[in-house]
């Protein structure tokens, strides 16, 4: 089983050699880290890497650049938000981040950044 940091470090790797776009979001709502990952199986692709984090999940979307974040959070509001909001903070690589831990720094800054907004909210960019 990987880490957040050895998968993020492997996947930033691929997406440099195959010179494809990999995102990450963190995401939350009020049900905490338990409520979304019971449901995040439902939500996210197949490819996707789901990961518990503290209070959080990670949710890595190999070849995804950010534009397939903002239609996979509308699905995710969609589905989850309509009864708890749900926050979330994405980071895309190359774009943001040239690297894993940078990369998922800024995704958990910009998911303190969508908490602060309340109600359903997506920052992906500063």
């Amino acid at each position: 089983m990987f880490s957040l940091d050895d998968l993020l470090d492997y996947e930033c790797r691929a997406s440099e050699r195959y010179r494809r776009a990999l995102s990450i979001v963190v995401a939350g709502g009020h049900g905490g880290e338990g409520s979304f990952l019971l449901r995040a199986g439902d939500l996210v692709r197949g490819s996707d890497k789901v990961i518990g984090l503290d209070g959080t999940v990670a949710i890595v979307m190999g070849e995804t650049p950010i534009e397939g974040v903002l239609c996979a959070f509308e699905r995710f509001a969609t589905r989850y938000g309509n009864d708890t909001a749900l926050q979330c903070g994405a980071a895309s690589f190359p774009q943001d981040a040239h690297d894993a831990k940078n990369l998922q720094h800024i995704a958990l800054r910009r998911y303190e950044a969508a908490k602060t907004q309340g109600g359903n909210a997506l920052v992906w960019r500063d």
